[in-house]
C-alpha cells in the first residue's frame, strides 16, 4: 500500500532507517546514512524535514524547519561538533529555528537579511 499524505505519521517509509531518541518529542530523528540524519515534524501539516550532516569537525544542518520544537537541542542530541545552517531559502517552514543557531548562511536577498534581523 502506497503511503498517503493524510495517513498517521510516520509513514512505514521510515521503518526502513534507524530511529535515533531524543527528548524532545516534537521530532523524530532517522539516521538514513552514517553521519547523515533527518530530523522529520510529523506533527505539522506540512512534515517539515531537515538534514544534519556531521563532518570530521563541525556538523552541517540543512534548513531549521517550522521552529515549534527545540531543534537545538534535538540536534546536540546526535552531535557535540559546531553547526552551520545553510538555508535553502526563505519559506517558514525552512527557516523556523534560525534564531537558535548562531551561525547562518542564506543567499544575500532583502527577505534573507529581514528574516536574519527578526533572530536578533
Amino acid at each position: 500500500m502506497t503511503d498517503r499524505w493524510n495517513a498517521t505519521p510516520p509513514r512505514s517509509v521510515w521503518s526502513n532507517f534507524k530511529e535515533t531518541p531524543i527528548s524532545d518529542d516534537w521530532f523524530k530523528v532517522y539516521e538514513i546514512a552514517a553521519n547523515l540524519f533527518v530530523f522529520y515534524e510529523p506533527r505539522h501539516y506540512e512534515e517539515t524535514l531537515v538534514n544534519l550532516i556531521v563532518g570530521r569537525d563541525r556538523a552541517a544542518l540543512i534548513d531549521t524547519g517550522c521552529g515549534i520544537g527545540n531543534l537545538r537541542r534535538a540536534v546536540e542530541a546526535v552531535t557535540d561538533k559546531p553547526v552551520l545552517v545553510i538555508n535553502t531559502h526563505t519559506h517558514t517552514d525552512h527557516l523556523g529555528s534560525n534564531p537558535r543557531f548562531d551561525e547562518i548562511a542564506m543567499f544575500d536577498h532583502p527577505l534573507s537579511r529581514h528574516v536574519a534581523e527578526q533572530g536578533e
